[in-house]
């Protein structure tokens, strides 16, 4: 822009007037004293804030000092429009102080990394569950004492790094596998055995940021305690042990009445084939005894009439 759109003035109308007269508002405080420093030999840049009718504009201001001889003649002015980037600027940083927000006031436990493996965010769930607060963690590389004992990357880093095998050599014991929700993100599920009084489960997701052009510019790591859900199944598994050890011992006892209850069934089968058995004899035996039975009543039938028969007979022959 010239510089009488920046002051939103004809040209005619600034022509041969004095700075003072046309940046009455800006001179004392921002203009003369860096033009003194201009005219003393000095090239001078700053940024100017105008409000003008279509909003405020930003300008950067710079003044070339024009020698002649041993001093300064004039000063050029070169002033440029930085509204666009200024506006950006400003949009970045409050994009910038929204995932800050977003990130603190979360309840999953985040923490955030750059490209050179600075952390940038550290929120107040992650102070509560790993017990170090975000100003010792901000601005510095000890994101890994949370987490290990001695210095080892976290797997916020190995996602900024890109190296997948060293990921693999670090963390195939703690369950690695690919996210099959975010592109890129890994995840682990470990024991921190240092963590807390008696340690601590952890389910723990790693994604990368990208810029605009899609290069990675970060990483955002998210935690989630799931030490409870591994006690109950720990639990679980103790009881399913202790129901299969029982079940064990039922089915051996079972197995062991079964075999005895098939003994006594043996047994019985033998008792009830030899009471049969003695049975038969008997009826056989009783059977004869009675035919020896009907042979002696007639034994005696017979003898009975003999007797009388000799006695009729001594009668007859003895009257």
């Amino acid at each position: 822009p010239t510089y009488a759109e920046i002051l939103e003035l004809p040209l005619p109308a600034i022509a041969g007037l004095r700075v003072p007269d046309v940046m009455a508002d800006s001179y004392e405080a921002y203009i003369r004293p860096r033009l003194d420093q201009a005219f003393a030999g000095e090239r001078v840049s700053y940024e100017l804030l105008r409000n003008t009718t279509e909003g405020s504009h930003y300008y950067a201001v710079t003044y070339e000092p024009w020698k002649a001889g041993e001093g300064v003649e004039r000063v050029v002015a070169v002033i440029t429009d930085i509204t666009e980037r200024k506006r950006a600027e400003a949009a970045q940083k409050q994009a910038k102080q929204l995932l800050a927000q977003i990130i603190d006031s979360g309840p999953a436990p985040t923490l955030v990394i750059d490209a050179r493996h600075i952390v940038t965010h550290w929120n107040r769930a992650c102070e509560q569950i790993l017990g170090i607060d975000a100003a010792s963690m901000i601005g510095t590389r000890k994101q890994w004492s949370a987490f290990y004992e001695s210095e080892r990357p976290i797997l916020a880093d190995l996602i900024v790094s890109g190296t997948v095998d060293e990921m693999v050599e670090l963390y195939a014991d703690m369950n690695l596998r690919r996210s099959t929700v975010i592109d890129g993100a890994y995840e682990i599920e470990s024991l921190f055995p240092h963590l807390g009084t008696r340690g601590r489960w952890l389910y723990v997701t790693a994604a990368p940021l990208r810029n605009g052009v899609g290069e990675v510019i970060g990483a955002i790591e998210t935690l989630q305690d799931i030490t409870e859900r591994k006690n109950a199944e720990n639990e679980l598994l103790r009881m399913q042990a202790d129901l299969e050890a029982t079940v064990a011992q039922r089915t051996a006892e079972l197995s062991q009445a079964k075999a005895s209850l098939e003994q006594d069934i043996d047994r019985r089968e033998m008792a009830e084939a030899e009471l049969l058995k003695r049975y038969i004899e008997l009826t056989e035996l009783n059977c004869r005894l009675q035919e020896t039975h009907q042979q002696l009543m007639q034994s005696e039938k017979l003898a009975s009439i003999g007797q009388l028969a000799a006695g009729v007979a001594h009668e007859i022959n003895n009257p």
